[in-house]
């Protein structure tokens, strides 16, 4: 027997861990770092894990919809974006080693579905272009015909 897999459930399931990962390597680092840099960098690790929970959570983040982070509404973009934390996550050893390599393999299966899978939304990527569609201007009023047309 087969068991149903709702694909936006599974997807969002990855994103917040991989939020979670992020925010706890920024809080550890924050804590046990000395170096300027690091806190620097554990500031925005734990900025972008918020944004990242945020999203999946659906929580109206004025932030989330900036222009700037419209990169996490794509497979790629969110792909590219793990990857690279990941990357700078990593150490040798520890929690540090285990969410560096979380995030880098979720990179890569993001970055391999924006290529294989392009019609397999994420539940972010749906409703960021939802409220991109609903940010538009609308249109003005109709002016009623002046003259002889009006009666």
């Amino acid at each position: 027997m087969a068991i149903a897999v709702d694909r936006d459930l599974v997807v969002r399931g990855i994103n917040i861990v991989s939020g979670f990962l992020l925010l706890v390597a920024g809080i550890l680092n924050l804590l046990w770092s000395t170096l300027q840099l690091a806190i620097v960098m554990s500031c925005y690790a734990i900025f972008f894990a918020a944004v990242i929970i945020g999203l999946e959570f659906d929580i109206a983040l004025p932030i989330a919809k900036h222009p700037a982070l419209s990169f996490l509404m794509d497979w790629l973009g969110r792909g590219f974006f793990y990857l690279f934390w990941g990357c700078l996550v990593i150490r040798p050893s520890g929690y540090f080693a285990f969410a560096g390599i979380v995030l880098i393999l979720v990179g890569v299966f993001y970055i391999v579905v924006h290529f294989f899978v392009p019609s397999w939304p994420s539940a972010a990527v749906t409703r960021g272009s939802a409220r991109s569609a609903n940010t538009t201007t609308p249109a003005p009023p109709a002016v009623p015909p002046r003259g002889p047309e009006a009666a």
